[in-house]
């Protein structure tokens, strides 16, 4: 018996479908450890940071990518060469991304002394942890 089952172990190890299936399981649980989340670069070197669930701020400030803010009332903000708009509800800040609604808000902007409250609507992108506002649309706040 035992050796019918060496024989059925050395045919088994000679096929290449063997071969392939253990490829990828091995490979299909190095991608799985590698998608595991980590809350900071000084937990990723901590084997039981892994274990321990994320903080729920960390989860809660980036949202997915898609995600579309519609009548999102807020002003806009220059920050070095970039500008972001803060949600004046939640105090959320997003960085534009700049294209020509953003370009006609900033332009009038300047031109006004009037509120510089906007109402918008955009989307979300999501870059190394960040999120960035593309805006679609806006209408000045009375």
């Amino acid at each position: 018996m035992k050796l019918r089952l060496q024989r059925m172990a050395t045919r088994l190890v000679r096929l290449p479908a063997f071969w392939v299936v253990g490829g990828l399981l091995l490979v299909t649980a190095i991608v799985n450890v590698h998608a595991i989340p980590v809350a900071s670069q000084s937990h990723a070197s901590n084997a039981s940071a892994i274990a321990t669930p994320l903080d729920q701020s960390v989860l809660k400030a980036t949202q997915r990518e898609g995600t579309t803010l519609t009548n999102v009332r807020g002003h806009f903000e220059n920050s070095g060469d970039r500008i972001r708009f803060v949600n004046v509800h939640s105090g959320t800040t997003y960085v534009c991304l700049e294209n020509l609604p953003l370009q006609q808000i900033m332009q009038s902007t300047s031109k006004s002394i009037t509120s510089n409250e906007w109402i918008i609507r955009g989307y979300l992108t999501e870059f190394d942890g960040t999120n960035f506002l593309l805006i679609d649309r806006s209408i000045r706040a009375r």
